[in-house]
């Protein structure tokens, strides 16, 4: 009885192992593919993270050359550090912008754009940003995020009204609004927020 139920215990192992090896082995591939995967998503993200803290200075970024095409932007985006989309009667900003992450002197002025979307707060390294002579009627509230502005001008348009994320922009010296319809009395109020920032409204 003995030797018998060794042959079966054995066999039983056999066909186990036989059924369960090849399961085994596709689970660990999918767990070293879900891992490669992972890893090359980290190492996108580092990436991207490295390049939104190439902040220049100015004596650097005069040296960079403005990209004047939009095309021309697209097949070289961690080059764009000056992008000047200016009297092109665009009617929205372009998606593509909000890819180039090393951006810092926007001009969209002189085009016919009614709306900043949200997604402009994702251009964190925005020294300097140009929406004069448009049709913009409301700003989103990332601008808050706008933490290295230091001018921006967004005069002659149809403005109503400044978001209060205005005054989290501690760098920014310069800010144009006149010709809109922003009340004087929220100019002035903002004026004493931000004693630094040369705020024109006339």
């Amino acid at each position: 009885m003995q030797a018998k139920d060794k042959k079966i215990a054995k066999s039983f192992l056999n066909f186990s192992f036989a059924r369960f090896l090849p399961f085994t082995m596709q689970k660990i591939h999918k767990i070293m593919k879900l891992l490669l995967i992972n890893c090359l998503v980290l190492l996108f993200c580092s990436l991207v993270a490295v390049g939104q803290h190439r902040l220049l200075d100015e004596k650097a970024l005069d040296q960079q050359p403005v990209f004047i095409s939009l095309d021309d932007a697209i097949r070289n985006p961690t080059k764009v550090y000056k992008l000047n989309l200016s009297r092109m009667k665009l009617k929205a900003i372009p998606k593509e912008v909000y890819t180039f992450v090393n951006l810092q002197q926007l001009d969209l002025s002189y085009n016919e754009i009614t709306e900043v979307p949200k997604e402009i707060g994702m251009l964190k390294n925005l020294q300097k940003l140009d929406f004069t002579h448009n049709k913009i009627k409301e700003l989103p509230a990332t601008i808050s995020l706008f933490k290295n502005l230091e001018e921006f001008l967004i005069g002659s348009n149809q403005l109503k009204t400044i978001p209060l994320g205005m005054i989290q922009l501690k760098k920014l010296l310069l800010l144009e609004v006149e010709e809109n319809k922003i009340p004087e009395k929220e100019v002035a109020k903002l004026q004493l927020q931000m004693p630094n920032c040369d705020i024109i409204y006339e």
